[in-house]
């Protein structure tokens, strides 16, 4: 295989807090890799040693392969953010103040000129959903096309979509939409790192000075696709499900070891597939991977295990039924 690159990895992830120029602020989280075994094939000639050279030298400054690698897919999870962090919108519901608290996540998707929400299925049993736009709170109405067991804890798809109406589409003016060349034709589960994106809970809260003025903080995870387990206990998967790897110990960029907290709110967020980690083509191009939406989160483990979610096939059936409800009403 001369021109693949094959990577043997293990991985441990780290936290790594930064903030934007401007709101919503960012939280990032990645997997690390701790080593990688670097081989091009048996001809390792100076041909291949110069496509080497940007990713070898920084400035001047000699860099290793690991490092390499990982800059690689921050960049092109930097990448992702910057094009459709937008698109990823806070879900509220208002406390008995009367005060927005986000409790989960949606996307804005464009499929054909069409415009819809999608979230997880489960996300629809708390009532009195307001959508984060900017800057008003949007009341989250409509008919939504939503997966069988409508988010119940056996439901394996717990998926729902919605046609956005002329005023809610009025609403989100300004606000990027996914559109269908931004998304995988169909999920792609091995060897991948993967990126999702969405308002995490516990940094989503109202504000304690009684203002109303909100000040979203959007979060996101990156790290390696995993093996999709057969079941949580109540809920079987099945082949219309991914999984991307988790866990609860983090390493910051400092070097301190921190516990991270179940990822609660980003249910209903997109994830993003990022690329091939064995493609020696795409690690050593000058210019970030594009990222495709690979699909929707629809759960995460209470302690380190895998996030699933729902393949993107499936994300675009349903719009076309979402789409087919709406034009019956």
């Amino acid at each position: 295989m001369d021109d693949r690159l094959r990577a043997i990895r293990s991985a441990r992830p780290y936290e790594a807090p930064r903030h934007g120029l401007g709101l919503p602020q960012e939280v990032d989280i990645c997997q690390k890799p701790k080593s990688f075994w670097i081989a091009v094939g048996n001809h390792y000639g100076n041909r291949r040693l110069r496509r080497w050279d940007h990713l070898t030298s920084v400035m001047g400054k000699i860099i290793t392969a690991v490092e390499a690698i990982e800059a690689h897919f921050r960049r092109c999870a930097t990448e992702a953010r910057r094009r459709f962090g937008r698109a990823v919108r806070p879900l509220y519901v208002a406390d008995e103040r009367g005060r927005p608290n986000a409790v989960a996540s949606a996307v804005l998707l464009d499929i054909d000129g069409s415009r819809f929400l999608a979230t997880a299925a489960h996300v629809l049993n708390t009532s009195g959903l307001l959508i984060g736009g900017e800057p008003d709170l949007i009341p989250l109405s409509g008919d939504f096309y939503r997966s069988n067991g409508k988010g119940a804890p056996d439901d394996k798809i717990d998926l729902a979509v919605t046609f956005l109406s002329d005023d809610q589409r009025r609403a989100l003016k300004g606000l990027p939409f996914i559109r269908a060349g931004d998304m995988l034709h169909s999920t792609l589960t091995e060897n991948r790192y993967q990126l999702t994106v969405g308002y995490r809970a516990s940094q989503n809260k109202a504000p304690i000075d009684g203002s109303k003025d909100l000040q979203p903080t959007r979060w996101s995870f990156t790290g390696f696709s995993a093996s999709l387990p057969s079941s949580n206990g109540a809920r079987k998967y099945s082949d219309r499900n991914f999984a991307l790897q988790y866990s609860k110990r983090a390493v910051r960029e400092s070097g301190e070891l921190v516990r991270t907290t179940p990822p609660r709110g980003l249910s209903g967020g997109p994830i993003f597939d990022l690329g091939d980690t064995l493609s020696y083509d795409q690690l050593c191009a000058p210019n970030p991977h594009p990222a495709k939406l690979a699909g929707i989160l629809i759960e995460y483990p209470t302690a380190g295990g895998a996030l699933i979610g729902t393949k993107i096939e499936v994300l675009r059936d349903y719009a076309h039924h979402a789409k087919s409800i709406a034009n019956v009403a």
